[in-house]
């Protein structure tokens, strides 16, 4: 269940991510099936591609970051936890069940 600090902290970035569009996005993914993330229990991903717009999706309620020919989307109502690294670079945490859990991190560049 998301805090309201969580939500607010997530409307905030969707509301203000215009600034980012044009930038190139770089994307690593780790899912998980152990919290700390131990490599013997996780499958790595990374993409990179120019940001064309950043929006919601509102069935399924997706994060979508758009390319011109990829995307990537987060399930808000999964993410437990979101960080703003520096300016330019985030990450979120979702949690699919009590053992798969998603940790992305984006960051603009």
């Amino acid at each position: 269940m998301q805090t309201e600090e969580l939500k607010n902290k997530i409307i905030d970035f969707m509301e203000n991510c215009e600034k980012f569009y044009g930038k190139k996005i770089e994307i690593k993914g780790a899912i998980s099936t152990h919290k700390s993330f131990d490599r013997h229990f996780t499958t790595y991903s990374f993409s990179e591609f120019y940001i064309e717009n950043i929006c919601c999706r509102t069935s399924g309620f997706r994060l979508m970051f758009n390319g011109q020919r990829e995307y990537y989307e987060l399930s808000v109502d999964l993410i437990t936890d979101f960080v703003e690294i520096s300016p330019n670079s985030y990450y979120f945490i979702e949690k699919y069940t009590e053992n798969i859990i998603r940790k992305t991190e984006i960051e603009f560049l």
